[in-house]
C-alpha cells in the first residue's frame, strides 16, 4: 500500500510530526535552560516524553505553547 492510498481524496494529507532534542526546542523558543526546564517542571510548558533513554518533545506541542504564550501576550497588551 503507498502513503498515498492512505490520504482521503480532497483531504490534505497530516502534517508530518516529529521530535525535538532540548537542545532544539530552546533554539526554537529562545529562551535558556533554566527558564525552560523551570516552566516544563511547572506544568507551564509541554513535558517531554521518553524515546528509549532520551527525553524528546513533540513539535506540535511546543508550537502550540509558543502559539498560547503569544495569545496570552496580546491579550494582557489589550487589557
Amino acid at each position: 500500500m503507498a502513503t498515498t492510498d492512505l490520504v482521503s481524496p480532497g483531504i490534505p494529507p497530516a502534517p508530518a510530526e516529529r521530535f525535538l532534542t532540548l537542545a532544539e526546542v530552546l533554539a526554537h523558543v529562545g529562551i535558556g535552560r533554566t527558564a525552560w526546564t523551570d516552566r516544563v517542571r511547572d506544568g507551564r510548558a509541554p513535558k517531554p516524553i521518553r524515546v528509549g533513554a532520551r527525553s524528546l518533545w513533540v513539535a506540535s506541542e511546543v508550537n502550540q505553547w509558543m502559539t498560547d504564550q503569544i495569545a496570552a501576550s496580546r491579550q494582557e497588551a489589550v487589557a
